[in-house]
């Protein structure tokens, strides 16, 4: 059994210390945002200035008919514009595609273990450039 996740929790992402989210907001069982700088090398930041401010928020909403709605929300903030044209041109395209092969996955283990599920799940993205 996992514990539960705590405000300040680090998750991980990819290979170990190179990339990682930080529980900034979690209302268990009905929201969970996730907000990560680290997803640039360190030295691309130095050098460059580059860098990338993420930020998750997964949502649990009533239907009104006695269902749930998981809703996902990305932002992303990036500089400078070099780094924001590949990740537009690149990044949100992918995440688009993880997103929804990880809500379907949410979804597949729903039906497992006897949730009902909702007719949809539904992803929400939008970008800030700055």
């Amino acid at each position: 059994m996992q514990r539960p996740l705590a405000v300040g929790d680090r998750i991980p992402d990819g290979p170990p210390d190179t990339a990682w989210y930080i529980v900034e907001r979690v209302d268990a069982p009905h929201l969970l945002v996730l907000h990560s700088t680290t997803h640039v090398p360190a030295s691309w930041q130095e050098r460059l200035g580059a860098a990338v401010d993420w930020t998750w928020t997964f949502t649990l909403a009533d239907t009104g008919d006695g269902g749930t709605r998981l809703l996902l929300r990305i932002r992303g903030r990036t500089r400078p514009w070099w780094l924001t044209a590949a990740y537009v041109a690149a990044i949100v395209p992918a995440d688009y595609i993880m997103a929804g092969s990880m809500l379907a996955g949410i979804r597949r283990r729903a039906q497992l273990a006897g949730g009902r599920t909702p007719p949809a799940l539904s992803t929400e993205s939008s970008r800030r450039t700055g």
